[in-house]
């Protein structure tokens, strides 16, 4: 679990709470299949993450007090596409719960791949969070669970999740797949009591 805050003077200027399902790291059992997902684009690694997403989701999620509306994937680098990947799994991870999959939202133009972006220019995303993304639906007061594969700076996620909050939503609240270390250790928390729900942990419960 980790608090990402955003950078001054930035328009998404609320605190982020992300869950990770694992470290983004070379020691981590995660990481080849996560880089076979997210920079190779392989649909092998869904069948690695799907239980752990289910599991997450219905541990974290469907046993708390809040109430989850929609899941929604961050979307890719190309105009008006999202990770089929992604989808699947988000998809995937709420069957038979009330939690609607829908893409809320969308790529307006081609950018460069976060991967190719310094460290610098990936922070940038959180100033100018309308550059180059929008809401494809209006919302009413609704939770929306935001998911991306690799959590790096948060900035993606800063800026998907100002842009929710603008088209009506009370919170958001993100997961990713892998969590690349770096950054404040005080603001991140490896989460070892299988009980603790979203809302438990991100109050600041002690775990």
């Amino acid at each position: 679990f980790k608090r990402v805050t955003p950078p001054a003077a930035t328009p998404a200027n609320r605190v982020l709470n992300v869950f990770a399902l694992d470290w983004y790291r070379p020691s981590s059992l995660s990481f080849d299949p996560l880089q076979a997902l997210a920079k190779h684009g392989e649909d092998t690694p869904i069948d690695t993450f799907r239980p752990r997403l289910q599991d997450l989701i219905h541990r974290r999620f469907l046993l708390d007090t809040w109430n989850y509306d929609y899941i929604t994937v961050y979307p890719g680098h190309e105009a008006r596409s999202h990770s089929s990947q992604l989808v699947e799994l988000a998809q995937d991870a709420v069957l038979e719960t009330e939690i609607i999959y829908t893409p809320l939202l969308e790529r307006t133009e081609t950018v460069e791949r976060q991967r190719e972006k310094s460290e610098e220019e990936r922070r940038q995303v959180a100033f100018h969070p309308s550059e180059s993304l929008r809401t494809r639906a209006k919302l009413h007061d609704d939770t929306v669970i935001l998911l991306d594969d690799i959590c790096t700076t948060g900035s993606s996620l800063l800026a998907g999740a100002h842009l929710l909050r603008k088209a009506g939503a009370d919170r958001v609240v993100c997961i990713a797949l892998g969590l690349t270390p770096g950054g404040p250790q005080t603001d991140v928390k490896e989460i070892t009591d299988p009980e603790a729900s979203a809302s438990e942990i991100i109050a600041g419960v002690d775990q």
